[in-house]
């Protein structure tokens, strides 16, 4: 069997497992892979009295084997879907020993990292010696259901039409929880004279943290991680149910920033984290949006998102910051080179209206196609 065309998944016949569609579509389609999580659920990592584990070289790996041996035994592949967060900044001899035995069978570790860093966390500091694939799947999973939820919200397009461009505005900023380098994005910003032109917003338990700010800012007063009904999926996963098909806490805020910011056409972010780190929805969810975007982060993190988007940015961006290393250079070298960008996003979104629409709805499908073209190296 193979997987099946995007246009024809359907997420009501798939089950959750951990709070995700996509282990369940792989298993699904592709009876011959057994997936099994690592640091996936909450639950699992805890002890008697019901305190999670944090640290990762405290987990015990002992029941893995196991259940590696009976899906070899059953002639399946193994497919090890990790939480790399969990996971990557410190190393668990136990599991290294244990995925190390396995490096010469059908046995693989499926990371969200791409592959320079799965040299550089995985291979190098945990001593990884098996089988390793980038499979950026969590941000895959948030991305489908989007696609798939967003016909059910009539909002959604309102924006969408060439004709009333002229009356958005240049660009805003969601900057989240407080950080030094998201904090120097903003500093750059208004150093530059730019918050005249946009919207920089701070979350609503943050502010005293900005308080020297305060002037330039406006608070953002939704925040949709607070309420987390389904404690033992993480944010990522399953927490609302909405036409038969279950949202993430990410996801809900894709649909809430869609709504209240349709008329901004530009979005300046920072990523989840300055450091050698994997994409987040962060990535994704402004081109997935239709907006125009500038994100920064760890570096390469606009290459990664070119790999999956259909419009050369380099067009219209430069994209030099995007190599640095230093991120107060990094976003400074970003502000001020594409300084003319930032203040003609109404320009050039006009000029690219077509095909920012058109990148919007294959952003998913191309990591779509990614993912397939991953599972067919699981031999």
């Amino acid at each position: 069997m193979t997987l099946p065309k995007y246009e024809n998944i359907n997420l009501s016949n798939l089950e959750l497992k951990w709070g995700y569609y996509v282990p369940c579509l792989i298993e699904k389609y592709r009876p011959d892979i057994k997936i099994i999580g690592i640091r996936q659920c909450k639950i699992e990592n805890s002890d008697e009295q019901g305190n999670v584990k944090d640290r990762h070289r405290e987990i015990d790996y002992s029941s893995l084997p196991a259940q590696i041996d009976k899906a070899l035994l059953q002639q399946k592949k193994v497919a090890l879907l990790i939480n790399d967060e969990l996971i990557f900044s410190e190393k668990n001899d136990q599991l290294t020993e244990i995925l190390n035995y396995y490096k010469d069978k059908s046995v693989y570790l499926m990371s969200e990292f791409d592959q320079e860093r799965i040299n550089m966390h995985y291979r190098t500091v945990h001593g990884l010696s098996c089988k390793i694939l980038e499979f950026p799947w969590i941000c895959f999973n948030e991305c489908l259901v989007y696609d798939k939820i967003k016909q059910f919200y009539n909002t959604l397009n309102s924006y969408q039409t060439v004709n009333n461009i002229d009356n958005k505005h240049t660009f805003f900023t969601l900057v989240g929880r407080y950080e030094s380098f998201r904090k120097t994005l903003l500093t750059t910003l208004i150093d530059r004279g730019l918050d005249r032109h946009g919207l920089l917003t701070i979350q609503n338990n943050t502010v005293e943290l900005y308080k020297d700010l305060e002037e330039f800012l406006t608070v953002e007063p939704y925040y949709p991680y607070n309420r987390v009904p389904i404690q033992h999926h993480e944010k990522m996963g399953a927490q609302f149910l909405e036409n038969d098909i279950w949202l993430s806490c990410n996801t809900q805020n894709f649909l809430y920033i869609e709504q209240t910011y349709e008329n901004y056409l530009l979005v300046i972010i920072p990523e989840t984290c300055q450091y050698d780190y994997f994409p987040t929805e962060k990535s994704f969810w402004p081109a997935l949006l239709g907006k125009l975007f500038l994100v920064v982060g760890s570096r390469g993190c606009m290459q990664n998102i070119q790999r999956f988007y259909d419009i050369d940015m380099s067009e219209f961006l430069n994209l030099e910051f995007d190599s640095i290393n230093g991120i107060d250079t990094k976003i400074a070298v970003m502000i001020d080179q594409n300084r003319d960008f930032i203040l003609n996003s109404k320009k050039i979104y006009t000029a690219y209206f077509d095909k920012i629409q058109a990148a919007r709805n294959t952003i998913t499908p191309n990591l779509y196609k990614f993912l397939k073209g991953q599972l067919k190296k699981v031999l």
